[in-house]
């Protein structure tokens, strides 16, 4: 069957053209040759239909068009397709880290109007190579880059972003960046599953990063979520900030009723807390 429509493509015409061009992206036969001669038909139709079967079918090796497709098109009203054909073929890439370098070293050549596109792209496919794109953007001078490179950063899914955003939120010379990166790191730290020494490591790196009482109370709401040992131990710390006193002795009294079941531990380390006089 496969062939059959292949063979067709040709000399198809009409109606039947893009009928058969959406079959080939349908199955994701490999037809790239006869792909390529259908973007520059001159029926938008037909290059719709050749755009979006190119990002179910492209391989890496031809991953370029479509990229130059989406930042250049020849014609304004294809880019919208384009884009959104090549962030399909994107992130079903099984080499991903090959092909974020592929629309990493596009980024530089790009128009400023698509940087932030492209950037999006890159962060679909994610891995290593796509989070280290996605930093240098957000530390970068280039104000586009460095907007939506942190936004990005701030949604990543997966804990391997975390010394990045931390990284951003030390030392970004806009504070609004400042403080996306730090708003990320305390994401990653309350939502994924980590040992116990790590989240509270994690959760010690951010409170003694953030500037603003409003952010180390996210810390705190973090300590209470997760609670253990470690994380009650930090919050009898933070007991002591004159500013965070009220909402750490929350946290501390919060953590410490879910560990009722630890015993003398929790015990001993709430001897170490002067409570004052409770009903």
């Amino acid at each position: 069957v496969n062939s059959q429509i292949v063979s067709l493509l040709p000399k198809a015409q009409g109606k039947s053209y893009p009928l058969l061009i959406g079959l080939v992206g349908q199955r994701r036969i490999e037809a790239t040759a006869e792909l390529l001669k259908a973007i520059d038909h001159s029926d938008k139709t037909v290059r719709t239909a050749a755009l979006t079967a190119l990002g179910e079918t492209v391989s890496l090796k031809n991953l370029s068009v479509l990229i130059n497709q989406a930042l250049r098109p020849k014609q304004a009203d294809d880019a919208a397709v384009a884009q959104e054909a090549l962030k399909t073929a994107s992130v079903r890439m099984p080499d991903r880290d090959a092909c974020a370098a592929e629309l990493t070293a596009a980024l530089g050549k790009a128009p400023e109007a698509s940087k932030g596109t492209l950037l999006e792209i890159i962060a679909e496919v994610g891995g290593a190579t796509a989070l280290k794109t996605i930093g240098n953007a957000a530390k970068s001078k280039d104000d586009v880059l460095q907007d939506v490179g942190s936004r990005l950063l701030g949604k990543w899914n997966s804990v391997d972003a975390a010394p990045v955003l931390l990284d951003l939120a030390k030392t970004s010379p806009e504070e609004k960046y400042q403080l996306r990166g730090l708003r990320g790191y305390i994401g990653l730290v309350r939502k994924f599953p980590m040992p116990d020494a790590q989240r509270a490591e994690m959760c010690q790196k951010a409170f003694e990063t953030a500037k603003q009482p409003a952010e180390r109370k996210l810390v705190l709401d973090v300590l209470k979520l997760h609670a253990n040992i470690e994380t009650l131990k930090l919050a009898i710390k933070y007991v002591q900030i004159p500013e965070l006193k009220d909402d750490a002795t929350a946290a501390v009294l919060a953590i410490s009723q879910k560990l009722s079941g630890k015993g003398g531990e929790v015990k001993e380390l709430l001897a170490k807390v002067d409570f004052g006089k409770v009903k």
